[in-house]
């Protein structure tokens, strides 16, 4: 999803075009909805003064959710079990240097936050990174705060592994941080990956933005938006190296894809790819990586899909290996689950909510078998007035 920047220039498209979104099935050209996966819903909350970003529940199993709420900050709810949830505690941005809460990212009795409003293309903001101790959920302490020294465009991840701490900060790349002790952050390098792929001299929406990474020992995954997914040795963290590339091409002639999380199993890369649905890829040899899977419902190669009228965007994932399968948030389509036993043929298996109930998801997070779906009123592309959250359980029937 590109920033907001884009907003008059999206209208201007929508406008001066046919508008077939109505036309298109999200469930075309995949196999029929199945049947042995049953949802249920438990609860929904509705708040209007946040906008869920991002969410995680306490991976030391306390019935707590850590949510980053943009200009809400950093919330701490009480799960309480098939009861809306109730708040805990609350880090407000004010307490952020007054940076929006974009993601987050639990270790221990760690939280790590990304500060900075990436949407905000228009003013800009500076990128930060926050350490929260979570000994106690309900007395959350800042051990440290580290924000950039100009605006920039805000931040969108941030991923630990190891004492590192690695913050996906939009057009300005990555950031590596020492977090070994976390009430000293140690800012270690700032990288730009290459901008010139897959097109030389990008202009608006085909510039890379940092969205998703994963880290594997010391080899990065970085979705770089539109410039596709990029592959970083991070061996010496002063000085990463991008190694390797990777993009599916079939559609560049039309508009830029956009590359928003990716996770890696063996020697499988599982890519969320916005309107262009999601992507699996061999990367068992560097530079030689090759798409095998491609589970698109939008048909985002086809030029009566613009990205602002897309059915679907997916963005944040989910992987139960148990089961094989990827929970996928798909924005107006809400959440999908895919089976992806057979990684040439990735597979719609169930999904819930429907594209013309001006609700849409920006995020997700699960723990054991229950499903918390992040929800945002926003204006492009995702055309929602609803912002919360929604827990559903699945299991088969």
């Amino acid at each position: 999803m590109k920033n907001l920047t884009l907003l008059f220039i999206t209208i201007l498209l929508l406008n001066c075009s046919s508008d077939d979104s109505s036309n298109i099935d999200p469930n075309d050209d995949n196999p029929p909805i199945g049947t042995d996966i049953a949802l249920e819903s438990k609860w929904e909350k509705e708040d209007p003064t946040y906008l869920p970003q991002g969410m995680v529940y306490d991976e030391l199993n306390r019935p707590y959710l850590f949510l980053a709420a943009k200009g809400a900050g950093l919330l701490i709810l009480n799960d309480n079990g098939e009861q809306e949830p109730t708040q805990a505690a609350n880090v407000p941005i004010g307490d952020l240097h007054m940076l929006h809460a974009m993601n987050i990212y639990q270790k221990g009795n760690y939280l790590y936050i990304a500060l900075g409003d990436f949407f905000d293309g228009q003013n800009g903001s500076e990128a930060g990174l926050a350490i929260i101790n979570i000994e106690n959920p309900t007395n959350p302490v800042i051990e440290d705060i580290w924000e950039s020294d100009t605006v920039i465009g805000g931040s969108a991840i941030v991923v630990v592994e190891g004492d590192y701490a690695y913050l996906g900060a939009m057009e300005f790349g990555f950031y590596i941080f020492d977090v070994s002790n976390p009430t000293d952050i140690i800012e270690k390098s700032n990288y730009v990956p290459d901008l010139d792929y897959p097109v030389e001299n990008p202009q608006g929406p085909q510039i890379p933005n940092a969205r998703g990474m994963t880290v594997v020992g010391n080899t990065m995954y970085l979705c770089y938006d539109a410039g596709g997914i990029r592959i970083i040795d991070i061996t010496n963290k002063e000085i990463p190296d991008e190694i390797g590339s990777f993009h599916n091409f079939e559609s560049i002639e039309n508009t830029p894809k956009a590359y928003n999380n990716i996770i890696i199993n063996g020697s499988l890369a599982y890519c969320a790819v916005d309107y262009c649905g999601f992507e699996i890829w061999d990367i068992s040899t560097l530079g030689q990586e090759e798409l095998i899977g491609w589970w698109n419902p939008w048909d985002c190669e086809l030029l009566s899909n613009i990205w602002l009228n897309s059915p679907g965007h997916a963005n944040q994932m989910v992987y139960d290996t148990t089961n094989n399968l990827i929970f996928v948030n798909t924005g107006r389509s809400d959440l999908s689950i895919l089976d992806v036993s057979i990684p040439e043929n990735p597979t719609l298996k169930q999904s819930f909510g429907v594209f013309d109930d001006m609700q849409a998801t920006w995020g997700m997070a699960m723990h054991n078998n229950d499903i918390y779906l992040l929800y945002i009123a926003a204006g492009v592309p995702l055309y929602a007035n609803w912002s919360g959250i929604k827990k559903l359980t699945w299991s088969y029937e």
